[in-house]
């Protein structure tokens, strides 16, 4: 009985041990360690546009790791977007790598992994929470005490449901700040909340790129500490020149009674506030306080916090009488919406190319009389009845290749691409944003890469199978692995920032737009005015450096209240004028205005023309079609930004 009771309780040990024994294999067998999250902290990862994700690997072994990074996004059981970039980590250190991805929707997820040698030495996962705000407000100071008082921000309740708030993190060692140095990755960032003095430690593609958000439709508040703040030359080539030798603003809830004050005045070009200056800067807008709202005194008093409700409140309430800000940060308008097969008629081949569809009913329908009627009369005369066994199958046949001829006839051998783009520029801004959607039309099965234009931000959209992956490799980066069936079109969009060469200036008399003054590099063509009263006014071309008078003869009309054109007839008028005689032209102008909403003013002036092509180096393919259209929006000065206190205007239901 002692022996059986000792070998038991040798078994409950030996039992008991094994879970500890396997732990400790797999702690020592550990070769590294993600860790995974959002730029600007948890709360900012905003479904429906680009983010940036901060992945930290730690190299947990004592020789250096030459690996590869590979992200993907999930859903379920499938995948998406899909990116791939080599990553050197030395011994027993990290390295922090930021990694661009198109966050989607909420409930997804991105997935990490480390791989060496084809193995997979550490995994790493971000879910995608639900967001009701659509972009966040983020601080950038040291310390970023502001934070804490702008935590539970609520705006106007029938505008948004709040806005989350992040924080630029700064390097330990260094102090330098973890920003952007692309604009798209300023997506889910509505306003920026910064203290002047940590404007001196942006680097210059950091700029840039902070630069590119403002002007597609980003806020930057500005709080100086000091009065050597406003004459920081980054910060006045943005605001504008700042005089510091005006009046004390009167107190109010956006402007403290004590603490650091200044009588800075406006001057021209700018916009008096309740609480200092502002200046449009594209779509976007700088605002510069006369205190330092980042102080103990002006936290206690929830100065700040005010002034950020009144931003947000003031940019919501905007936005539903102007047309859309950058196209680059419109998010949800995109590949997603019901009007998108109205692009994709126009990139894809497949759809609504009559001549191959009416050779190929032709085709059948000689078949059937053939292969019926005038088959079985030959047999009758023949008095051969199994002939049917014979003629009926090689029929079939010849029908199969005659199909396929009709159809390289078609479609043609050829692979080739159908592109449209819409430029997005801002009056008085020398740079704008654009959105392209390619088509590529394969006439054989196969996979191919697409290289990169440099500051493209690129995804397939749209694809049967697994989608093409990112892959970079210092400075070339491609879409490698599309994957292409027989006759099959797969589709690219594209977000990117491009240089126009000069500002476009539009002179007026009185509310009146009189004249466009072209400064740019870009010939336009086609070039109309829609009034806020959806008055049509063609200017015809306007070559770079010319100017054109806005005519006083309306050329037609398209109404009011346009701002959702579902129906083609409501811009038609439009399409004419600015695509001419061309049919095609018309066509995709108006694919283009039915899935880029809101793209018609409503209340404001719009003006839009085409862009001449030069055509693109796309692998394999050659161009089929290559159309670009601008629109230009003037950007009026508007009236200051009032206190949540205001009773906001009520908006009728569109």
């Amino acid at each position: 009985m002692r022996r059986t009771f000792m070998i038991l309780w040798a078994g409950i040990a030996l039992t008991a041990s094994a879970p500890i024994g396997v732990r400790a294999q797999g702690s020592e067998a550990q070769r590294a360690r993600i860790v995974v999250e959002p730029l600007f902290g948890q709360d900012t990862l905003i479904p429906s546009g680009w983010a940036a994700l901060v992945v930290e690997i730690e190299n947990l072994t004592s020789s250096d790791q030459q690996g590869t990074l590979r992200a993907v996004a999930v859903r379920g059981l499938s995948e998406g977007m899909r990116r791939e970039l080599p990553v050197q980590v030395p011994a027993h250190q990290s390295r922090r790598v930021t990694v661009p991805f198109f966050v989607r929707d909420s409930g997804d997820a991105v997935q990490f992994g480390f791989e060496v040698d084809g193995l997979t030495l550490a995994t790493g996962r971000v879910g995608i929470p639900y967001r009701g705000a659509e972009r966040a407000v983020v601080v950038f100071g040291d310390p970023p005490r502001l934070r804490g008082s702008l935590l539970g921000l609520e705006t106007d309740g029938r505008l948004s449901s709040g806005a989350p708030v992040g924080v630029v993190h700064l390097d330990p060692l260094t102090s330098d700040p973890a920003l952007p140095e692309d604009a798209a990755l300023w997506s889910p960032v509505q306003l920026l909340v910064v203290s002047a003095p940590m404007l001196e430690r942006v680097s210059a593609p950091q700029r840039r790129a902070l630069e590119d958000w403002i002007i597609t439709g980003g806020i930057m508040l500005v709080f100086p500490r000091t009065e050597a703040d406003l004459r920081r030359p980054w910060l006045r080539s943005l605001a504008g020149e700042l005089a510091s030798d005006g009046e004390p603003l009167p107190v109010s809830s956006l402007h403290p009674a004590g603490g650091v004050r200044f009588g800075l005045r406006c001057v021209d070009g700018q916009r008096q506030e309740r609480f200092g200056c502002s200046r449009n800067v594209g779509f976007g807008r700088v605002f510069v306080a006369a205190h330092d709202g980042t102080s103990p005194s002006a936290i206690e008093t929830a100065t700040a916090r005010e002034i950020v409700i009144a931003l947000l409140n003031d940019s919501q309430r905007s936005a539903m009488f102007r047309p859309s800000p950058g196209l680059l940060f419109a998010r949800g308008m995109d590949e997603g919406r019901p009007s998108f097969p109205a692009i994709r008629r126009l990139l894809d081949p497949n759809e609504g190319y009559w001549p191959a569809l009416v050779l190929v009913a032709l085709a059948l329908m000689f078949y059937v009389l053939l292969v019926g009627p005038l088959n079985f009369r030959w047999i009758e005369k023949q008095n051969k009845p199994t002939l049917a066994l014979i003629t009926t199958p090689l029929i079939a046949l010849g029908c199969v290749l005659v199909l396929l001829v009709v159809g390289y006839l078609g479609k043609g051998v050829t692979m080739r691409y159908r592109r449209v783009e819409l430029v997005d520029l801002a009056e008085g801004s020398s740079r704008a944003a654009a959105r392209r959607y390619t088509g590529l039309f394969s006439t054989r099965p196969g996979r191919f890469d697409i290289h990169l234009e440099p500051g493209v931000r690129a995804r397939q959209i749209l694809a049967s199978g697994m989608p093409a992956q990112h892959r970079s490799s210092g400075d070339d980066r491609l879409l490698a692995g599309f994957r292409a069936g027989l006759w099959e079109t797969s589709f690219v969009r594209e977000d990117r920032m491009l240089a126009v060469g000069g500002e476009l200036r539009l002179e007026r008399d009185g509310d009146r737009i009189a004249e466009l003054v072209n400064g740019t590099r870009l010939d336009l063509l086609g070039v109309v005015l829609v009034d806020e009263h959806g008055g049509l006014f063609s200017l015809g071309d306007v070559a770079a450096g010319a100017r054109a008078e806005v005519p006083i003869e309306v050329d037609g009309s398209i109404g009011t209240g346009s701002i959702y054109p579902r129906n083609p007839r409501s811009v038609r008028q439009l399409a004419r004028l600015v695509g001419g005689s061309d049919d095609d032209l018309q066509a995709e102008f108006l694919a283009i205005a039915q899935n880029l909403v809101p793209f018609l003013p409503v209340g404001s002036s719009v003006i839009y023309a085409r862009l001449e092509t030069d055509g693109a180096d796309i692998g394999p393919f050659s161009e089929d079609s290559d159309t670009r259209f601008v629109r230009i929006v003037p950007t009026p000065a508007g009236s200051p930004v009032q206190p949540a206190a205001t009773s906001a205007p009520e908006i009728s239901p569109l």
